[in-house]
Order: C-alpha cells, then structure tokens, then sequence
C-alpha cells in the first residue's frame, strides 16, 4: 500500500468537506490524454461527500479497472491524504497527474484560470502516512521549478523582442496574438504565485523548510516585480503597434485618394 498527499491550491486555510459539498458536485467522467498522449482513457470518479472516499472506474486499452482511494486524512492548509494498493506503476502515474486534476476539481474553483489552464502540479506519493515536511518539499521544489521555466518563456517572449518581430513582418494580427498570449501566461502566473504564498506560509509548521522558503519567497520577490514591469511593457508595445498600423493604413488609403484624384483629372 501507498499514501499519495493531494494538495488543493489554495489562498487561505480552507474546510475541504465544506468546499466539497458547497461545489455540490460529487462524480465526474472524462477521456483524458494517457501517459502516451496518442492515447485516451475513459474515467469516472464518485467521492463520498462525508467520508471523502474516492471510487474510481477506469476502461483503459479495452479493459475496466476498480479502485478506490481511501481517505486517511486532511487539514486546512488544503492538503487531503489517501490510501492506494500500489501495484500498477503506470497506475500510480495518473494517479499523480490526470487523476489528481480531476480531484482537486471537486474541491477547487478556477478563480484565476480557466479549467484547461489549472496549475499542473504533481502529486506527492509515498510509503508514510504522515511525511508532511517531504510533502512540504515537494510541493516547493515543484513550484520553484515552474516560476524558472515562466522566467524562461518570458525571456523569450520579452515585449521589445516582439515588438522587433512586427517592425520585421509588420502584420499586426501576429504581434498581437503573441501579446494575448504572454499576458494569459502572465495571468496564470499571478494565480499560481498567490497560491505559492499561501503555501509558504503553511511550511512554517514543519521542520527543515527554511531553505526552500526562502527559495520560493525570492523567486516570488523577483518574478513580482518583473511581471509588474511586463505588463505596462506589454501594454506600451500593444498601444505603439496600433499606432504604428493605423498610422501605415492611413498614409495608405491617402495614397489611394490622391492616385485616385489624379487618374480623374487626367481622364478630364
């Protein structure tokens, strides 16, 4: 058997059962994308509303499979435990990706995303019933490696540089799909960092967090005040794009009128 710790994001100490039943919403089915993503798999998941169990039925390549997740445990912080025959290792896998977004589903609204956006996070397995400060670890280490690839996607997608690509190919439509696109990610990350302050706060109550805290509080400080400057950047670039293309299309339709006139007077 095996413990696998669910952490619900959250940005304040939360009652999971009375999230639960306040969302009222107590079985899913989906087809979901498998660990080989050119494959799908059907699933339903029935959560008991007072004991929080979960019943799982799952038809995967052509067979059916029943399991249950037994509740151990949760508290405030957003956490919820649960008990798993761990026997299927490719089991275990969607048990922390794809079976864990449809989880936290049942307790979580999508406040600063859409659904298909949610922060992809991993869940913590282990062979313990109460490993909280490896669970703590986890669950940072995970988030330090998210805010350094965003701080990468940004690097790449810096406003000045996609504002040389439009002065290059000069469509507008393309510059601003690739502005659209930054400020969605933009905006995910700012509800990711909400969360990841709420998380910090909780890893006060465990042991050995220090260096991770002060990890994630530093990614957090500086990925704040970028993004800060990012937006206004974007912003500035999306104002100088229309202006530059409604200034092109204005000499443009000038150009027409005057040619026009011309070809008029000539044919008097």
């Amino acid at each position: 058997m095996a413990f696998i710790y669910y952490w619900i994001p959250t940005k304040s100490h939360v009652d999971l059962r009375g999230a639960l039943k306040e969302r009222g919403v107590f079985s899913k089915k989906r087809s979901l994308p498998d660990i080989d993503p050119q494959k799908r798999f059907d699933i339903q998941i029935d959560i008991d509303k007072n004991e929080l169990n979960c019943n799982i039925k799952l038809m995967r390549e052509s067979k059916y499979l029943n399991f249950r997740l037994k509740y151990v445990n949760d508290d405030s912080n957003g956490f919820i435990i649960y008990e798993f025959d761990d026997k299927d290792k490719n089991l275990n896998e969607l048990l922390r990706i794809q079976i864990y977004h449809l989880i936290k589903d049942f307790f979580h609204s999508h406040e600063y995303h859409a659904p298909e956006n949610d922060c992809q996070l991993k869940a913590f397995v282990c062979d313990r019933q109460n490993d909280m400060p490896a669970c703590m670890k986890h669950y940072g280490n995970q988030f330090i490696k998210k805010f350094e690839a965003y701080k990468k996607i940004f690097d790449d997608e810096r406003p000045e540089k996609i504002w040389q690509r439009f002065l290059e190919d000069r469509i507008l439509k393309k510059g601003v799909d690739k502005i659209t696109r930054a400020e969605r990610i933009l905006q995910n990350v700012r509800g990711e960092m909400v969360y990841a302050r709420f998380l910090l706060s909780s890893m006060f109550h465990y042991r050995d967090m220090y260096k991770i805290y002060r990890h994630i509080r530093a990614h957090l400080r500086v990925l704040e005040d970028e993004f800060d400057m990012l937006q206004m950047s974007y912003t500035n670039v999306l104002s100088r794009m229309s202006a530059y293309y409604t200034s092109d299309t204005y000499k443009v339709q000038i150009y027409i009128a005057i040619t026009g006139i011309v070809l008029t007077l000539l044919s008097l």
